[in-house]
């Protein structure tokens, strides 16, 4: 039986560690932190904003620039899943080798990930993106002097045809693949850093926000025609509305894209309609849009996003006669002041039917649709910053500034176990599609490697 405090296990109570879980004390010149890259863009957009202002240019109203192309279907607009599992269970035991199988990535913290059939992408503050193949056990950098970002990578994901596009802070986004993912494409138009990606479940669209205000619809369809390939990607279609940087983006199952800013506006974009089908304007003191998460849920469309104030706001997306209309609104992580509780993540199980978030007051709660989005458990084992969450079947996976990494039973709350995941902030989690792996990857460039 581990150790105990409030009737709750004690995770830093004999925690297991790969490396030594230690926070990043005065980093060098060389190491960054990741989470410097809001600040660093805040700087860009602001210089960004005022230059377009000397030449009488400002944000636009609502609306869709549209391309039209060849083969434009709507029928495409749903969101591809990820490989990584979805099984309704996970192992309630801690890896039998707790010290796991460290994987040397990068010199400089990695920032994101993405779980593939057979492998997983990274990408780093170095500029790369790093695969590392399950099968063959080894590790692939996407970067060189002729292809690749020149800036921080921001965000990534696999298409479901193996493809990999990321996004960077030099605005531009990638598009790899062939063997090794020695092609690079780029799909050049944005005008800020690239906040999010997303791939269609048909991997032949891409969806893009940006610090610029705008999202971006793109064409990746692998094509037989070789006119089509040396074109190579199309820009589809321009969303614009947004009057501050656009930091999170959910796209959800029906097709509805949701978008959320800097300055707390969301906007909801039909795309088969090819409109801003609703709009919430900023609220006073709610800050930014920090997390958004599309759920299924009772015969509904939600939407669900979080802000700096610590409040998670539930949208009904299909009420027709106000589309965007707000069903409720819970705080569970209200700390009183703006910043100080603010909501880092959400995420839904469609298993168990619960919505789970975790905040910048060190607590992961889990809520039930079913009693008004009440709190059912509210989780305190991290003593440190949460950076990075998982659902793996009915259980948390969540990752601290401190280097650890906790499990907990989604139903019932319980603490499992603790690891000692990093050097550094975890930034990432995964879990392989069959279960057996468990990742974790953060500040100090490496990933470490459990068998489950």
């Amino acid at each position: 039986m581990r150790p105990t405090r409030g009737g709750r296990a004690d995770p830093s109570a004999g925690i297991a560690r790969g490396v030594p879980a230690r926070a990043v004390k005065n980093p060098s010149s060389t190491m960054l932190l990741a989470s410097q890259s809001d600040v660093l863009n805040a700087r860009y957009m602001t210089g960004m904003t005022e230059g377009l202002k000397a030449m009488g240019l400002s944000g636009a109203e609502h609306e869709v620039e549209r391309v039209a192309l060849p083969g434009w279907t709507t029928g495409r607009f749903t969101p591809w899943t990820s490989c990584g599992f979805q099984g309704e269970t996970f192992s309630d035991s801690p890896p039998s080798v707790p010290e796991g199988r460290v994987l040397k990535m990068s010199e400089r913290p990695i920032v994101c990930s993405s779980m593939g059939s057979s492998g997983i992408v990274y990408g780093s503050c170095d500029h790369a993106l790093y695969y590392y193949d399950f099968v063959k056990l080894r590790k692939t950098a996407l970067f060189g002097k002729s292809r690749g970002h020149s800036e921080w990578v921001t965000c990534c994901s696999f298409l479901g045809d193996g493809r990999i596009v990321s996004g960077a802070m030099d605005s531009k986004i990638c598009l790899w693949s062939g063997t090794g993912y020695v092609r690079c494409q780029e799909l050049n138009g944005h005008t800020g850093s690239i906040s999010q990606v997303r791939a269609s479940a048909s991997s032949d669209i891409v969806v893009s926000a940006s610090y610029d205000r705008t999202v971006r619809i793109w064409s990746v369809a692998q094509s037989s025609s070789a006119a089509a390939r040396r074109a190579g990607p199309q820009q589809l279609s321009v969303l614009k509305g947004h009057k501050a940087p656009i930091l999170e983006l959910a796209w959800g199952s029906g097709g509805e894209l949701t978008s959320g800013a800097r300055d707390g506006g969301v906007l909801l974009w039909d795309l088969n309609a090819e409109r801003a089908k609703a709009s919430r304007a900023p609220e006073d003191g709610g800050g930014h849009i920090t997390a958004m998460e599309h759920f299924d849920w009772g015969g509904s469309s939600l939407l669900a996003y979080g802000s700096q104030d610590g409040k998670v706001r539930i949208w009904d997306l299909r009420m027709e006669a106000e589309p965007g209309s707000v069903v409720c609104s819970v705080a569970p992580h209200d700390r009183g002041k703006v910043g100080q509780g603010s909501v880092g993540g959400i995420a839904y199980s469609c298993c168990h039917s619960y919505l789970v978030t975790y905040g910048a007051d060190s607590n992961v709660c889990v809520l039930d649709p079913r009693a008004s989005f009440g709190t059912v458990h509210r989780l305190q084992e991290h003593k440190d910053f949460i950076y990075s969450m998982r659902l793996a079947g009915d259980k948390i996976l969540t990752g601290a500034g401190d280097g650890t990494l906790i499990a907990n039973d989604l139903r019932t709350g319980e603490c499992l176990y603790g690891l000692g995941a990093n050097n550094a902030a975890v930034r990432c989690i995964d879990v392989s599609t069959d279960g057996t792996l468990l990742l974790a990857a953060g500040d100090d460039g490496n990933a470490i490697a459990w068998e489950m």
